[in-house]
Formats: structure tokens, C-alpha cells, sequence
């Protein structure tokens, strides 16, 4: 292959890492912002008030920084539930929400009661 060619396809890989690299802050925003929307959605219909919602929201941001694919061992998704569910179900964020709300009602009555558990334990 002649040299050219091959200092070329460096400077292009070069210059995409560096676009890339860029563009991975504003990616990460706003692949974020819609996990927040998708979270906000599944709330409201779950019939949670904003101070509920604000607690849930503060939840995910500790257990999974908003990630839907997050996993920790057996715990997986925006709220690092245990889950044999395969990933199509556990890192899909309307999923996810929707069985998060429902454990919390369970185990803690409501997302600002397990929120004070996080806080205390630092686990929910």
C-alpha cells in the first residue's frame, strides 16, 4: 500500500477520534435528556407527583447515572434491579421504570421513602 494512502487513513482515524471525542459530551446530554422523558412519561402515568418523580430521578442518577444498560454484578439498568430478564427488557428505559416504580412501592411505599433509605444506607 503506498505511504500516501496509509498517512491518510491515519490523519482521517485521527480526526474522527477527535469528532468523536467532541461530540460524545453533547451525545451523552442528549441521550440523558431523553431517558429523563422516557423516566418522566412512565411516572406521570404511574400517577407520581413531582416531588415522587424528583426522588425517582434522584435514584436512577445514583444507581446508574441515567445509563440504561448500567450493570453491577446480578443489578442492572437505570435502577440496578435484580433481573434474569434479558437486555432488551432491563436496558429499555420505559421498562426499567415502570418495575423500579413497582418494587418501590412495595418494599418502601413511595420513591421519597426509598430515596431516605439511599440516603441513609446507600443502597435502596
Amino acid at each position: 500500500m503506498p505511504a500516501h494512502f496509509v498517512k491518510t487513513a491515519l490523519v482521517l482515524m485521527l480526526t474522527m477520534t477527535f469528532v468523536v471525542g467532541a461530540a460524545s459530551p453533547a451525545m451523552a446530554l442528549s441521550a440523558k435528556k431523553k431517558v429523563i422523558k422516557i423516566m418522566y412519561r412512565v411516572a406521570v402515568s404511574k400517577h407520581l407527583n413531582k416531588t415522587q418523580r424528583i426522588a425517582l430521578y434522584k435514584i436512577a442518577k445514583r444507581e446508574s447515572g441515567y445509563r440504561p444498560t448500567a450493570r453491577n454484578n446480578s443489578c442492572k439498568g437505570l435502577f440496578q434491579l435484580k433481573t434474569s430478564f434479558g437486555r432488551s427488557l432491563w436496558a429499555n428505559p420505559a421498562w426499567n421504570t415502570g418495575k423500579a416504580i413497582r418494587y418501590i412501592k412495595h418494599r418502601y411505599g413511595t420513591p421519597t421513602a426509598a430515596l431516605s433509605h439511599s440516603n441513609s444506607y446507600g443502597w435502596y
